[in-house]
């Protein structure tokens, strides 16, 4: 309840602060720049995959080690989780670099003439370098010890002392250079928060001692197996935006951004439920009955569905309107029928998620270790297939559908 109080607070931040920026850039800046942003967030998303899971992985192994006090075992799990994270950093760094001569091939002829492409992306990938590099490993011992509140207090500040600024330089300036730089700045002062705040709560956990042999093979093996459902769920919801700005532009794109952020917006607001419970139902795994989990699971699915449901059917009265009325006006509102396909969207990507917290609470990655392959394939070969034949948007989405509901 602690974890899922203090995730409300955060997502209500964290919805509202966004939605101010991305008005404004709007306003201020134009379709363009917002389309720019959302392009940037997917092709980083995608280059975040150089975690491949291994932050699951190490959480899931530090349980058994919190319930039994093994005090040495962790410090030496947090060792290596610090060792790995800057290497997964300096991955993310070259991937980054490696990208960039193919900017251009991403954006269809409508970048913004004052901006220049490479600079701008050189800037939001130092966000995440940067975030992987600074001590970003305290947050799995939060994690683990089911005190995510204590991070998402500093997460929340974080982002309302960044949004307020970005808002404040964007008004003053109109300059997208200046908002975005503050991106990398932001992530110093959280980082060394969330520092502080780990020495602060768990003073005897400390970065020593080397994991044995047997260990380091189930963090590996479970990381092979975390690496396909990373990959598969980061295409289900990334790579959409890219073929959109690659194939229809970046008008399209950011009148398509618009839909998709109040969509995750709602995504965020309704997994506070799986996000606030998924340590204590890894730890429940442990210590109740088979009967007693397979009880709460059907409870936990029952109400699950149920909220997903009536988050479609607000959604499905309120998308149009809202937009219309309340935020941007008429001339930014997609077809009727295209809005109709995202809320099925939402809900054929959200009414899944019960079981998949399940099955990361119980560690079950490699039951079904070739989903997400199967899906990837016939997500990107289907959308570029029909975004081509359509020229439109729905021809990406109908894809990604077909892939949430059947495989």
């Amino acid at each position: 309840m602690r974890n899922t109080l203090w995730g409300a607070i955060y997502r209500v931040a964290t919805l509202i602060g966004p939605f101010a920026i991305k008005t404004i850039i709007i306003k201020e800046l134009g379709q363009e720049y917002n389309g720019l942003s959302t392009l940037f967030t997917s092709v980083l998303t995608v280059l975040n995959l150089a975690n491949l899971g291994f932050n699951s992985s190490l959480v899931f192994t530090m349980y058994k080690a919190i319930a039994e006090d093994d005090k040495p075992a962790l410090c030496a799990m947090l060792k290596f989780y610090r060792k790995v994270y800057r290497i997964v950093g300096l991955v993310i760094l070259g991937m980054g670099l490696a990208v960039m001569p193919f900017l251009p091939w991403l954006v269809k002829n409508e970048c913004p003439p004052d901006v220049n492409l490479y600079v701008l992306f050189a800037i939001y990938l130092s966000e995440s370098v940067l975030d992987y590099l600074m001590f970003a490993y305290n947050n799995a011992t939060f994690t683990a010890f089911q005190r995510n509140d204590v991070t998402l207090k500093i997460s929340t500040v974080r982002y309302v002392v960044q949004y307020t600024l970005q808002a404040a330089v964007l008004l003053i300036f109109s300059n997208y250079y200046a908002y975005i730089i503050l991106l990398p700045l932001m992530v110093i002062p959280n980082n060394v928060a969330v520092y502080l705040a780990a020495r602060k709560h768990y003073p005897d956990i400390v970065c020593q001692g080397e994991l044995d042999p047997v260990t380091k093979k189930d963090i590996y093996k479970r990381v092979g197996t975390l690496f396909g459902h990373k990959l598969g769920n980061t295409f289900l919801v990334s790579i959409d935006s890219i073929i959109i700005s690659s194939f229809l532009g970046l008008t399209a794109l950011s009148l398509y951004s618009n839909y998709y952020y109040i969509l995750t917006a709602v995504n965020g607001l309704v997994e506070i439920v799986t996000n606030g419970s998924l340590s204590g139902i890894g730890n429940k795994l442990l210590t109740d009955s088979r009967e007693d989990n397979y009880r709460f699971f059907k409870t936990m699915t029952y109400g699950w569905v149920a909220l997903v449901g009536g988050a479609a059917a607000c959604m499905l009265c309120f998308y149009q309107p809202f937009i219309a009325a309340v935020w941007l006006g008429p001339e930014y509102l997609l077809d009727e029928r295209l809005m109709m396909l995202i809320v099925l969207y939402f809900f054929s990507w959200m009414f899944r998620i019960m079981q998949l917290t399940y099955r990361d609470a119980a560690g079950l990655w490699t039951e079904d270790w070739l989903k997400p392959y199967v899906g990837m394939a016939v997500n990107l070969v289907g959308s570029i297939w029909m975004v081509k034949a359509t020229g439109s948007i729905a021809g990406v989405l109908v894809p990604t559908i077909l892939v949430f509901f059947f495989i």
